[in-house]
């Protein structure tokens, strides 16, 4: 049920999206989707399917969201997800929207969910160029800070998407089959192209899971104490049960990946952690503060 009302918010934000693109959006099946189509023809929703080039399925513009179908707490999970929506892209569909559902109720949400950053200047310009190359069927060009280089991308964009806390493109560069992911944050200079995107029927369905099969690799296991000023912290970041208390000092024991992750997360911490193992990571520290003693050696 809950596809179905996704179906119909995006259909009414969008104006136009092919049963490909709602099919990757979903992870499921086209045939999937065509169902979810005729369940939402059953009951009543007015939505059509243009044949052809630039085709792809619609919803009558008069349509109006039939409120009396879904209970309270329906309504009230729907107004957090447009409410969350409405933080990084403004737009008269999305306040329609929320003024139909709303129905003028003074009630205090449940759940307010922003999904805005401290780059919100940044972002927003970008995910509405974005949104414009999606919907105008166009390529998107843009620079991409990768480590200490730049390089030049041109993409077919597929699909906007927050995850791990951060908001990511998904998109198919040209020569190639495979949806990857692009840091809106290492985005600049995008342009919208006048080159039409690729149609997506011969793309690899994007797995998240299989493409960050890495994250959960087991390559350095860190043993380290922390002062017990960072206890807060660490319960953000890895939860309650990743250290043991002794003293006055917290024991922390963990699995990591990838080495520049961990070195740079270990420095954060400055003097309030002493690692104990690997010895690998350890003095791999201790010669990143001796060449950061001698940029600032002069200087006294």
């Amino acid at each position: 049920m809950n596809r179905l009302f996704e179906i119909i918010i995006l259909l009414i934000e969008n104006g136009k999206m092919t049963a490909d693109e709602l099919a990757v959006i979903f992870e499921v099946s086209k045939r999937t989707i065509l169902r979810d189509l005729d369940k939402l023809l059953i009951a009543g929703v007015p939505v059509q399917s243009i044949q052809g080039h630039g085709g792809g399925i619609t919803i009558d513009k008069s349509y109006r969201f039939p409120i009396d179908y879904i209970t309270k707490d329906e309504k009230l999970l729907l107004l957090a997800g447009i409410n969350a929506l409405d933080s990084v892209h403004k737009s008269n569909e999305l306040f329609s929207l929320l003024h139909r559902i709303s129905n003028n109720d003074n009630e205090v949400p449940v759940i307010d969910i922003d999904l805005s950053s401290w780059y919100g200047t940044s972002l927003i310009p970008k995910i509405e160029l974005i949104k414009q190359s999606i919907t105008e069927n166009k390529k998107l060009s843009f620079m991409y800070y990768k480590n200490e280089s730049s390089n030049p991308n041109c993409v077919s964009p597929y699909q906007i998407t927050f995850k791990w806390s951060s908001w990511y493109l998904k998109a198919v560069k040209d020569n190639e089959t495979t949806l990857k992911m692009f840091k809106l944050n290492r985005m600049d200079n995008l342009h919208v192209s006048s080159e039409p995107r690729c149609s997506f029927e011969d793309v690899i369905s994007f797995n998240s899971q299989a493409n960050y099969s890495y994250l959960d690799q087991k390559n350095y296991h860190l043993d380290a104490i922390f002062n017990i000023s960072q206890k807060s912290k660490l319960v953000d970041e890895y939860g309650n049960d990743s250290f043991t208390e002794i003293d006055v000092k917290l024991r922390f024991k963990r699995w990591f990946a990838n080495k520049d992750y961990l070195l740079s997360w270990l420095l954060s911490f400055g003097m309030e952690v002493k690692v104990i193992s690997p010895i690998e990571i350890k003095e791999e520290l201790m010669n990143i503060i001796h060449s950061m003693q001698l940029i600032y050696k002069h200087d006294t």
